[in-house]
């Protein structure tokens, strides 16, 4: 029998490990409620992520939760209240984890279905038939997106107080170029490399066209009064002539506003980096992982020392502050790892000006979680709740060691460079 579909509910899952959870709005979910919306149906976001006890969900007909691996627990008692209150509604699983994990909702009597990758078409697909034929498939997929200009701008407006956490989340651009706050957004979508720790993804590159893009930062700035951005793709400077004539149009735009990416030191120029200046880049990010060698080939990270020396001196002599990203504990860590690693640092400190380092987690999908021994390492923790890529700051969190180097040698190696990083005047405020 059809079904009437008079509401949808998707929900932002809480975020445990992270200091500032607010800080970046979700976009996954975003996207699928501005298309949802704009084939006319009822949608409400409800923001769990800040959460620790107790919450209020509305009624609804479906349900949508957006779980990555950490967040598998959570997920599970969310969905089981859901279906205590509301057994008839249906509650879909998607996001990160179903990608790799689906048997663990297709398992799971709270979760009537999955939607795996890209869940625009999909989700959509999946109600409809709902309401068509009163029953749905237990999975859901499509190939990737290729044309992201038709997919509707992210709706923030759905977001309770997205306006108030947006004024929040200063902090990510390490200074306040503009009041208002900042909020995330995202140009591309797919990565070609094969990163050890990087989870699945759509190997195939697609890009919204720098106009689009454009007309999306306006719109927030009109709508919302935000001008500054935390561009979300994995590697802002895979497109050379993409991202020239994106700066173009933004240095030439009527409302100044401010940017904050993240990127590769392979794929960074002078050029871009002037193009980049001229745009307001402010800051930029850069997955350095290790200052060994040795441990960025282990992980067919793709680069080398001396590149990621030279991407840092571009980025200064352009002016940009500078984050690099760390991880402790990749395959091939050893005692002589670290102390290349903290030698590159003290070589380019005047090239870095912050530094996130995070644990090695074996996230569920990746090359080490399918194949440990290609790295020569040993995953120790299959704790999911322990999986977040932060959150690990003075534990003795090891999640993953080299074969052959002692885990109370890791533990010590760890400790050590964390305070290495506090002595060095590197320690974010959440490090204690």
């Amino acid at each position: 029998m059809p079904s009437k579909v008079d509401k949808i509910i998707l929900i932002n899952l809480p975020s445990p490990a992270l200091a500032e959870p607010w800080t970046n709005f979700p976009l996954g979910i975003g996207y699928l409620a501005a298309s949802l919306e704009k084939r006319n149906y009822n949608v409400s976001i409800v923001d769990l992520c800040d959460v620790s006890d107790g919450f209020e969900i509305e009624h609804g007909d479906v349900y949508g939760l957006s779980i990555s691996t950490p967040q598998l627990l959570v997920a599970r008692r969310v969905a089981k209240l859901l279906k205590e209150r509301q057994p008839a509604a249906l509650v879909i699983a998607g996001g990160p984890h179903v990608l790799v994990g689906k048997n663990d909702f297709l398992s799971d009597l709270n979760f009537d279905a999955v939607v795996i990758g890209e869940g625009e078409f999909s989700f959509y697909e999946l109600v409809r038939d709902y309401e068509l034929y009163g029953a749905i498939d237990k999975i859901y997929e499509n190939p990737p997106i290729k044309l992201l200009d038709d997919i509707p701008f992210p709706a923030r407006h759905l977001m309770k107080d997205f306006k108030e956490k947006a004024e929040k989340t200063v902090q990510l651009m390490k200074g306040n170029y503009v009041n208002g706050g900042q909020t995330t957004i995202i140009a591309s979508r797919g990565c070609p490399f094969n990163c050890s720790f990087c989870a699945p993804h759509s190997r195939r590159l697609r890009y919204r066209t720098p106009r689009n893009v454009l007309d999306e930062i306006n719109q927030v700035g009109k709508d919302f009064g935000v001008h500054q951005f935390k561009w979300q793709d994995d590697t802002f400077t895979l497109k050379k002539s993409w991202v020239l004539e994106l700066c173009h149009l933004l240095a030439h735009n009527g409302a100044e506003t401010y940017h904050r990416a993240h990127t590769r030191v392979d794929t960074f120029d002078d050029e871009m980096a002037g193009a980049m200046q001229a745009a307001n880049f402010k800051l930029l990010c850069f997955g350095i992982e290790s200052f060994s060698q040795e441990v960025l080939d282990i992980n067919s990270k793709g680069t080398t020392v001396d590149q990621i020396e030279e991407a840092l001196k571009i980025a200064k002599k352009h002016g940009f502050e500078t984050v690099g990203f760390f991880i402790f504990g990749m395959p091939g860590e050893t005692a002589a790892t670290v102390k290349e690693t903290k030698e590159g640092l003290l070589r380019n400190k005047p090239l870095i000006d912050y530094v996130n380092l995070a644990t090695m987690v074996p996230l569920v999908g990746t090359p080490v979680w399918d194949n440990p021994d290609r790295f020569n390492c040993e995953i120790l923790q299959k704790d999911y709740t322990k999986f977040w890529i932060v959150g690990h700051d003075d534990t003795d969190d090891i999640l993953v060691k080299t074969k052959g180097v002692a885990l109370e040698e890791m533990k010590t190696l760890k400790r050590d460079m964390y305070q290495f990083l506090k002595s060095e005047e590197y320690a974010r405020p959440e490090w204690k």
